[in-house]
């Protein structure tokens, strides 16, 4: 299993692109390339080790629908380290693991994403900061992308019968639809609320005869 870089600088820049990431640390800001990865698999196991501020951050490429992420993290610094692990998505702060309030050994971690993602290329970071005058260590491993929640789009389908519109809802069970109806897709009016319990879930509208057209949509509550 490959690893990253170790980086101990109070500040830096990370450049991320396609292929590669370009790392400024230190003093001199003297850019360090990082050798080619594949893009679009997260690191087996990495290692941070700081008296300050260490960055860690690399480029990965989402192909499925992700919202979440886990790994597994274990400090391993001294005695009287108080060591704060930060996870960043982009350049937002997703969570954070704090030395002195964690157990022992190698414990694992979920955060979840600022929101759902389908496809395109992301930064992921970790950033250790110690605040004391004992150096503090963290070794991340298992990181993983996934995905919670429905495992699909629920599906709309309508059926008509003279005056009797059908409705019908598919999609995964145990969530609760608000079924929506609209005559011009601009002003949406609620007409029922759907507990898809076992997948499948039915409105019948009667009184449509007169009605040229009408369009429905289902938001998850």
């Amino acid at each position: 299993m490959s690893r990253l870089p170790e980086l101990r600088s109070n500040s830096g820049d990370i450049k991320v692109f396609d292929s590669h990431l370009i790392l400024s640390v230190g003093s001199s800001l003297r850019p360090q390339s990082v050798r080619k990865s594949e893009m679009g698999k997260m690191p087996a196991s990495s290692n941070l080790a700081s008296d300050e501020t260490a960055w860690i951050a690399f480029g990965t490429r989402v192909t499925n629908t992700v919202n979440f992420i886990t790994f597994a993290a274990e400090f391993t610094s001294p005695a009287d380290a108080a060591g704060l692990l930060t996870v960043y998505w982009n350049t937002t702060e997703i969570g954070s693991v704090d030395e002195k309030t964690v157990l022992p050994g190698l414990q694992p971690y979920s955060f979840e994403l600022p929101t759902s993602y389908f496809t395109g290329h992301f930064v992921l970071g970790f950033r250790l900061d110690s605040f004391t005058n004992v150096v503090s260590s963290v070794t991340v491993t298992n990181t993983t992308l996934g995905y919670f929640g429905p495992s699909g789009q629920a599906i709309l389908s309508i059926s008509r019968e003279k005056s009797v519109t059908t409705v019908g809802l598919d999609g995964a069970p145990g969530y609760t639809y608000l079924l929506q109806s609209s005559q011009d897709l601009t002003q949406w009016v609620p007409i029922a609320i759907l507990a898809n319990t076992n997948g499948v879930a039915r409105f019948t509208e009667t009184n449509t005869v007169n009605v040229n057209r009408r369009f429905y949509r289902a938001e998850r509550r």
